[in-house]
């Protein structure tokens, strides 16, 4: 706790918080002293904390009523099954987490709030949004250190306005990515306060909120080249500051290096293979800032503060640093560049957003014009945030309404998921498992497949329960109802039993990282890879995939593999088993099969 006030202290101690104030009265003699005051205390840290405190709850409230989404029940499990110690310092148990990142505080951040909150996720959700708070109290005193107290303001403001920012509010599974950037901003603050007072031990902080940085989240592991650009002091003054921190990347990168047994991600690309075209580009502005005139205003806002900071060197601007920027925050997406960065992949521009955020404000002239248009960005980004935030309420709806149901203490009553043919089947399973783990009772079931529904009989199957799209709820599905998914269950896969189907799968690799190759019949249809002891995997007719042997696939998998035709017949695949932790083929070809 005394280390925590030590840092609190420092933090809001910067000693020219008011020297800009104090400039302006110097050149302007005829000032009003009321006007000095009031301005000095609307921006004082205390009323900044309170109004971006009211500001945030405002624009992300419809947070605390969200559900445990997406990858939610498979990061609460991990972390009702393992201590903390494990999953940052354990590497098995670290590659079971992810086999692809490191991101020890993803698990973490689920940790922080269970004991106090449970599985009920307001807590997580108001836990979440007070990170997001404290990102933007520490962007306003970052900002202090070069502007004016309102500008500085106006940016904390834009960044709560992002779109991105409207994102992670509603993914708890985005926790590690909030965390991460208010660690970096903490860096950024802590690095420029020691260079400009040429204090080791504040050079010492950066290093440890860096040190927090690396478990948090890769994309901002090379903000440390930006620290190194900094147009602040010296180059030798710099780095004399820096190799705190540059100690904590290189252990980083060797741990990093035995934990993911190489470099990490996904798959390698060639990032020379990349075209970037301009249909791109307006798709990732889009993304970012808003449809329609919403980008082209606040991309032309932008480009005039620049030109006209340019012309009238109204703020001093380092092209090289600049590049360096550029360069850190672009190379780590470049991969996933083509992506369509809409609703929740738009975490991937978190980082991107609040250094936009910077920008705008920094490139700002102080002046009622600047202010105004400034005030004139944060609605346009307002309205583009809760356009994006709508969009994303309105696709967890059914996921939220499941989790709901699963949580609850009644333990009676059989879910039948709304899809049972994409991966948000996996996370009811999770979050099933996370409900025994954490209450030790007996959860309500998950039917796994339709034809669990029709084992069932007609007496009990009609008892079951789902989503239902007239009230948004989860109620029993009824007699008629259950007769209907039935009888149409059995007619699709009916007019599809004489259909020639045919299966190749193969899998290899070294270690635990393993590669999915597969072809399945040249018939046009969508095609399902179901894993019973995992998830319903949507995939081409043909492709390749990377996975990890890990966790849920460190062990034999059945398997089947289902077409359904435009006309709506379904074909399926017997069940297969599989063994993801060695080389194997699997080559099938008949008709499809009907139970």
């Amino acid at each position: 706790m005394a280390l925590s006030s030590r840092c609190f202290s420092v933090f809001f101690s910067s000693p020219d918080y008011f020297s800009h104030s104090q400039k302006l009265d110097m050149q302007n003699p005829g000032m009003k002293l009321d006007v000095h005051i009031r301005s000095s205390a609307l921006t004082h840290p205390a009323a900044v904390a309170v109004f971006l405190g009211v500001l945030c709850l405002c624009l992300h409230h419809s947070a605390l009523s969200g559900g445990w989404r997406y990858d939610d029940g498979a990061h609460l499990y991990f972390s009702l099954r393992h201590a903390p110690w494990q999953y940052f310092f354990v590497p098995d148990v670290m590659r079971e987490q992810s086999w692809a990142h490191f991101t020890p505080w993803n698990a973490f951040f689920y940790e922080i709030g269970l004991p106090y909150f449970g599985l009920n996720p307001f807590g997580h959700y108001a836990h979440l949004l007070g990170i997001l708070w404290a990102t933007s109290l520490a962007t306003f005193c970052l900002l202090r250190l070069w502007i004016s107290p309102f500008s500085a303001l106006m940016g904390a403001i834009l960044f709560l306005a992002m779109p991105a920012t409207g994102t992670i509010a509603q993914l708890l599974m985005t926790g590690h990515y909030a965390y991460g950037l208010l660690f970096s901003v903490l860096v950024f603050y802590f690095f420029v306060r020691g260079l400009r007072e040429n204090k080791i031990s504040y050079s010492f902080w950066a290093a440890t909120f860096y040190f927090l940085v690396c478990w948090s989240k890769e994309l901002y592991v090379p903000i440390i080249l930006i620290m190194f650009l900094l147009p602040e002091s010296n180059w030798r003054e710099r780095f004399r500051h820096l190799w705190p921190t540059v100690i904590i990347a290189c252990l980083y990168a060797i741990y990093r290096l035995v934990v993911l047994h190489g470099i990490g991600g996904y798959g390698s690309y060639n990032i020379v293979d990349i075209p970037i075209t301009a249909e791109v580009i307006t798709r990732f502005l889009v993304n970012m800032l808003g449809s329609g005139w919403n980008w082209v205003l606040i991309v032309g806002y932008a480009s005039i503060s620049l030109l006209f900071a340019l012309i009238m060197q109204t703020r001093k601007i380092n092209l090289f640093f600049s590049l360096g920027c550029c360069i850190t925050l672009i190379i780590p997406i470049i991969p996933i560049i083509h992506s369509d960065f809409a609703d929740d992949r738009l975490r991937f521009l978190f980082l991107i957003s609040w250094f936009l955020a910077v920008l705008l404000v920094w490139f700002s002239e102080s002046g009622k014009l600047s202010s105004f248009a400034l005030l004139a960005v944060t609605a346009i980004l307002i309205l583009s945030q809760q356009a994006t935030v709508g969009r994303l309420i309105d696709r967890v709806n059914v996921i939220d309404q499941e989790g709901f149901f699963l949580i609850d203490k009644d333990p009676d009553g059989i879910l039948l998921p709304f899809e049972l043919e994409n991966h948000m089947l996996a996370n009811l399973n999770y979050l099933q498992q996370a409900t025994i783990s954490f209450n030790q009772h007996t959860p309500k079931s998950i039917l796994q497949d339709k034809l669990e529904l029709i084992a069932l009989g007609e007496e009990i199957g009609s008892k079951v329960y789902q989503f239902d799209e007239h009230c948004k709820c989860i109620r029993s599905i009824g007699i008629e109802r259950y007769r209907l998914i039935v009888d149409d269950f059995r007619s699709t896969l009916l007019a599809g039993s004489d259909q020639p189907f045919s299966i190749y799968l193969e899998i290899e690799g070294d270690g635990f990282r393993r590669r999915l190759q597969w072809k399945f019949s040249d018939i046009e249809g969508d095609y399902i890879l179901k894993i019973r002891e995992y998830d319903a995997l949507p995939i081409p007719a043909a492709g390749a995939m990377n996975f990890g042997a890990v966790g849920a696939f460190d062990q034999i998998l059945h398997v089947y593999v289902q077409l359904t035709s435009p006309d709506g017949w379904i074909a399926r695949s017997p069940v297969f088993e599989i063994d993801p932790r060695i080389n194997s083929q699997i080559s099938w070809n008949s008709k499809s099969v009907v139970k």
